[in-house]
């Protein structure tokens, strides 16, 4: 088994940048990138974002990685979505998840999200719905009428 690959790069971008033609310069060490963002008496607002130089990833060729949102807002609604972030590769892998409450105080007022591995986004809500009763069953989320959405199946 190899080891991981740890080199870091350190992308120059300006804030809230949105994609590649917002990137100033690329380098090999921090203080470099540092030195560049300061390099002149007014700066320009910007901002180093570390990456790994050729990062392991996984792969699988039968499947995607899917972000799930199910919602209970007197309707029980779900979104589905395909990821494409190496990053979160892991967290589908693994199925995690994360409850957020809307009020702070009732957890029937909340969103789950679920990152998973899937063949179709059909597959993906099926996996998705599954795990979610896991959760409900261990009481960790009470979701009432939650029976609405499998029947739309």
């Amino acid at each position: 088994m190899t080891k991981p690959n740890k080199q870091k790069i350190f992308i120059v971008q300006h804030l809230d940048s949105e994609g590649a033609d917002d990137i100033e310069a690329v380098f090999d060490e921090r203080k470099k990138a540092e030195a560049f963002i300061k390099r002149f008496k007014t700066r320009a607002i910007m901002e180093i974002v570390e990456h790994v130089l050729n990062p392991e990833y996984l792969s699988d060729k039968t499947q995607d990685q899917y972000h799930i949102v199910l919602t209970q807002t007197g309707i029980v609604r779900a979104e589905v979505t395909v990821l494409n972030f190496i990053n979160l590769s892991e967290q589908a892998v693994n199925e995690e998840y994360s409850i957020r409450k809307y009020n702070k105080t009732r957890i029937e007022e909340a969103t789950m999200e679920i990152m998973l591995m899937a063949s179709t986004p059909a597959n993906a809500l099926i996996r998705a719905l599954a795990i979610r009763d896991e959760i409900v069953a261990r009481g960790e989320w009470k979701f009432t009428n939650f029976k609405s959405l499998k029947n739309k199946l």
